[in-house]
């Protein structure tokens, strides 16, 4: 544009504004161009010779020349418009927006290459561009200029049947996205959005315990003005709703683990959007479970003591263990820990035969018809005792406003039925039932002293000392990683008996917390005194031999954050359950490690 400039002079140096305008909207025009010529042989890194009809009558319109001018132009200067970097700005997307339309040129999405890229396709070694266009109506969501209507863009290889699509390419069925994370990313069918903007969902989620229904809701208040400037009759209206913020994190999450794997993400191009992150989600899943968390390795100096004398270096390592209270809908068979169909099933596919039976606890007989309970008088009391009380909404008032405090939805509280918050065990004098679903009981948590959490587990009926051991060793000896020297865990007395002829424990000291200890720890519990006071423990305390060295009270603080997903998991399958929960870990534990190198804690790994 430089070299431009400097060879225009008098009358054409005057029509200056009226050219760069020209190069400015034709540059954005550079797809249109390219597809539109006939001749399949045509580079597509050069300027072709002619303009398609429809680009020369968007340029007069919009730059008010002739036929002859925009033409002529073209001769002089479709080197430069190839080559010149494209810029954006609100008076060009005004432009597009006037003259644009009925031309059918609007922003569109294409995808990155005219090119077929499969390496056992000929086309592109022939020279031959992509010929086969399809152009659907969509609506781009970003952060900065709220949602614009858009044409979606595929383009499909007539040799080998690849369709090439704004962010990743399909064929037999499969999509392979391309590899690193693209700029726009396809929500559902005629949903898009910018990756800035799914980012910046996708924090919200772990910062301020923001729903997918939330954050389509402050998107809709923000842009109320944009999505009324819609263009008539446009076929796609800009309703974003929670499940299109769902989509979009699931598929941005995706992603970014597949880039830090160094892997493709391949989902299936057929189903329901729904269905169709399931098996990538299941396989991240399993992979966390074995392999841990990417920080779950993290040493610091917060984390470990570095000790010195006159003959050795030793370096202790502390954790610390703890359950919150998040739960979800789970298999009613108690020993079951297979994954519901549907969030509103009671049982899994295996159990699904049990819903036919008594639901009180140890009767197998068959329910009545349309009961939940046998034909056993006690039985059909107690049921119908609980449907009084379903009914009773009165009595549950204060349990109701809870309810409705943690479920919002759109920013406003949402009613609960009474039945969908006794749908846990019920006890009648010695009857016990379940006449909904059962949930799960706990998140367990393993933290290190920095705040970095090292692992995660569900427990599906109690927050037992046997599991506990379980998903200790499972987070160290099963990934071939040494036990830490302490483990911290307000119920360490019980647990250290259970372990005491243990060999995985015989070098790592299990104590109380400070606080718990003195608070709620008896006294005259002389194994607890002796095994689990942390005052005994040679590395805990402070060099002064006052204070502590380790924050023993980072899992309760790490309860507090992690507790605020509580209303947002609760209706959540086991399968997004697993997946969301990581994810909000992995975000929390890069914030926290980022956090610790500012305050110039060492990071010893």
């Amino acid at each position: 544009m430089d070299t431009l400039l400097a060879t225009l002079t008098g009358g054409a140096l005057a029509a200056f504004p009226s050219l760069f305008r020209y190069v400015t909207l034709a540059s954005h025009l550079k797809n249109e161009i390219i597809a539109a010529q006939s001749d399949s042989l045509i580079p597509v890194d050069a300027a072709p010779t002619n303009l398609p009809d429809s680009v020369i009558l968007f340029l007069m319109d919009s730059c008010g020349l002739s036929q002859e001018e925009v033409c002529g132009a073209w001769g002089v200067l479709r080197d430069t418009v190839w080559n010149i970097e494209q810029y954006d700005d609100a008076g060009l997307r005004d432009t597009f927006k006037l003259f644009g339309e009925k031309y059918g040129h609007c922003e569109s999405l294409w995808p990155p290459s005219h090119l077929c890229s499969n390496p056992a396709c000929s086309r592109t070694s022939k020279g031959q561009k992509l010929q086969k266009v399809e152009i659907r109506s969509a609506i781009l969501y970003t952060l900065g200029k709220g949602p614009i209507p858009v044409n979606s863009i595929h383009l499909e290889c007539t040799d080998c049947k690849t369709t090439y699509y704004v962010d990743y390419q399909e064929v037999r069925g499969v999509r392979r996205y391309y590899d690193g994370i693209p700029e726009i990313l396809q929500m559902s069918d005629h949903h898009y959005a910018e990756r800035r903007l799914l980012e910046s969902w996708r924090h919200g989620k772990a910062t301020a315990w923001l729903s997918s229904a939330n954050c389509a809701s402050i998107y809709r208040n923000l842009w109320d003005t944009e999505m009324l400037k819609m263009p008539p009759g446009w076929a796609v209206k800009p309703n974003i709703e929670g499940r299109h913020v769902t989509y979009g994190f699931v598929l941005i999450s995706l992603l970014l683990d597949c880039a830090r794997q160094g892997e493709a993400l391949y989902l299936p191009h057929t189903g329901e959007q729904a269905d169709r992150f399931k098996s990538a989600m299941v396989a991240r899943n399993d992979r966390v479970r074995i392999y841990g968390q990417d920080a779950s390795l993290h040493k610091c100096t917060k984390c470990v003591r570095i000790m010195r004398d006159e003959s050795e270096t030793r370096m202790i390592s502390a954790v610390v263990m703890d359950g919150v209270t998040v739960g979800r809908p789970r298999c009613g068979e108690p020993t079951c820990h297979k994954g519901l169909e549907k969030n509103r099933d009671c049982f899994c596919i295996d159990h699904s035969h049990l819903i036919a039976k008594c639901c009180v606890n140890g009767c197998g007989a068959n329910a009545r018809s349309g009961k939940k309970t046998c034909v056993e008088t006690d039985h059909a009391e107690a049921e119908a005792i609980h449907d009084a009380r379903c009914k009773a909404a009165w009595q549950y008032a204060e349990r109701l406003k809870c309810a409705a405090v943690a479920n919002p939805k759109y920013g406003e509280a949402v009613d609960k039925e009474v039945a969908d918050l006794l749908e846990e065990e019920d006890e009648f004098e010695q009857i016990k039932a379940v006449f909904g679903r059962r949930r799960t009981h706990n998140e367990q948590l393993l933290v290190n002293p920095c705040g970095v959490i090292v692992a995660r587990e569900t427990f599906y009926n109690a927050e037992t000392i046997p599991s506990s051991v379980e998903f200790i060793k499972r987070t160290y000896l099963r990934r071939n990683q040494p036990m830490p020297n302490f483990i911290i865990f307000d119920n360490n007395c019980t647990l250290a008996k259970h372990v005491q002829r243990d060999p995985d424990f015989k070098d790592t000291g299990l104590f109380v917390d400070v606080f718990h200890h003195t608070t709620k720890h008896s006294k005259s519990d002389t194994f607890c005194q002796m095994k689990c006071n942390p005052h005994l423990a040679q590395g805990l305390k402070a060099e002064d031999g006052v204070g502590w060295f380790f924050n023993t009270s980072i899992a309760e603080q790490t309860n507090v954050w992690f507790g605020g997903y509580h209303s947002i998991c609760r209706e959540m399958t086991g399968v997004m359950f697993d997946f969301f929960l990581d994810e909000m870990i992995l975000i929390r534990n890069i914030a926290t490690i980022k956090r610790l190198e500012a305050k110039d804690v060492i990071i010893l790994n």
